[in-house]
C-alpha cells in the first residue's frame, strides 16, 4: 500500500509535467515556472533539481517524434520528401549538423563549466531577476521586429541561416543557463538580433533543444547517479510522460499560433508574473 506523502509527491510530479509541458517551448521560462509551482505546492522533493533537469526529456522525445524527417536529414540521412508539419523548408535544404554543432557549443562549454554554479540558481529570487531581464530581451527583439518589418534582409527560410548566425544565436542561448530566462526567449530574441524571422527563430530553437536539453539530462544523469534510487523512478517516469504528451499537443498547434501573433502576450505575462512574484515574496 502507498504511502499518502508517495501520492502527493506523484501527484506534484503529474502537476510538473503539465507545467513543462505547456511552457518548453514558449519564451516564459519552463524551468523559472517549474522552480515556482515547486515551491508553492510544497514540493520537498532531496532531488527535486535533478528532477527539474530530467523532466526535460519529455519535450526532447516529442520534438523529434515530430520533426523526425528533419532531425534525420540534418545528421545525413535525408530523405526523398521532407513535410515537417508547418517549417518553411527551402529546396536546397542547406540546414545540417553543423549549424547545429555551432549553435550548441556556447552553451554547452559555458554550462560544463558552470554547472555547479547554475544549480545555486534554482531560487525563487533568482528566478524573478531572470524573467524580468528576460522580459526586456524579448521586448528588444519585438522592437528590433517592428522596425525592419518590411525589410528584404531577413532570412525567412530555416534552411538559409549561415554558420555564423547559428553560431551567434548559440552564444545567445547562453543566458538560458539562468533560470527563468527562458531558452527559446533567448534564442528567438537573439535570431530576430541577428536578421532572422520570427518564426525561423521559433523553429531553430526547437530543433537546437533537442541536443541541449539531452546533453544537460545526460550530465546531469551522471553527475547525480549516486544519488538516484530506484523509488525515484516512478516520479521521474510520471514527470517525464506527461512532459511528454502535454508538449506533443502543443508543438502540433504551437508554428500556427506563432505566425499569427508577436511576441508582445509573452512580455505581457511575463512582466505581470515579475510584480506578482515581488508583491508575494518581498
Amino acid at each position: 500500500m502507498c504511502d499518502i506523502n508517495d501520492i502527493n509527491l506523484l501527484f506534484i510530479a503529474l502537476i510538473l509535467g503539465v507545467v513543462e509541458g505547456l511552457t518548453e517551448f514558449v519564451p516564459i521560462s519552463s524551468t523559472g515556472h517549474m522552480i515556482l509551482v515547486s515551491q508553492l505546492l510544497g514540493f520537498h522533493y532531496y532531488n527535486i533539481k535533478t528532477f527539474e533537469i530530467i523532466i526535460q526529456l519529455g519535450p526532447v522525445v516529442a520534438v523529434i517524434c515530430i520533426l523526425w524527417r528533419r532531425v534525420l536529414g540534418i545528421i545525413g540521412l535525408n530523405l526523398d520528401k521532407i513535410s515537417n508539419h508547418n517549417i518553411n523548408i527551402n529546396s536546397n535544404k542547406k540546414l545540417n549538423i553543423n549549424h547545429i554543432t555551432l549553435g550548441i557549443i556556447p552553451s554547452m562549454v559555458l554550462g560544463l563549466i558552470c554547472h555547479k554554479q547554475i544549480k545555486n540558481f534554482f531560487e525563487p529570487k533568482y528566478v524573478i531577476s531572470a524573467l524580468l531581464l528576460g522580459s526586456i530581451w524579448l521586448l528588444a527583439g519585438q522592437l528590433l521586429l517592428n522596425y525592419r518589418k518590411n525589410s528584404s534582409s531577413v532570412t525567412v527560410f530555416i534552411d538559409d541561416i549561415s554558420y555564423l548566425q547559428a553560431f551567434l544565436i548559440g552564444c545567445f542561448q547562453c543566458f538560458a543557463l539562468w533560470p527563468g530566462f527562458s531558452r527559446s526567449g533567448a534564442t528567438i530574441s537573439g535570431g530576430i538580433l541577428v536578421g532572422v524571422s520570427r518564426t525561423v527563430a521559433f523553429e531553430f530553437s526547437f530543433i537546437l533543444s533537442v541536443p541541449i536539453k539531452l546533453g544537460a539530462t545526460i550530465l546531469d544523469l551522471y553527475k547525480n547517479l549516486p544519488f538516484i534510487f530506484l523509488h525515484d523512478l516512478p516520479i521521474f517516469t510520471i514527470g517525464i510522460s506527461t512532459s511528454f504528451f502535454i508538449s506533443f499537443v502543443i508543438i502540433k498547434y504551437l508554428f500556427k499560433i506563432i505566425q499569427c501573433i508577436s511576441l508582445v502576450p509573452f512580455i505581457i505575462y511575463r512582466f505581470v508574473l515579475v510584480i506578482i512574484l515581488y508583491y508575494f515574496i518581498y
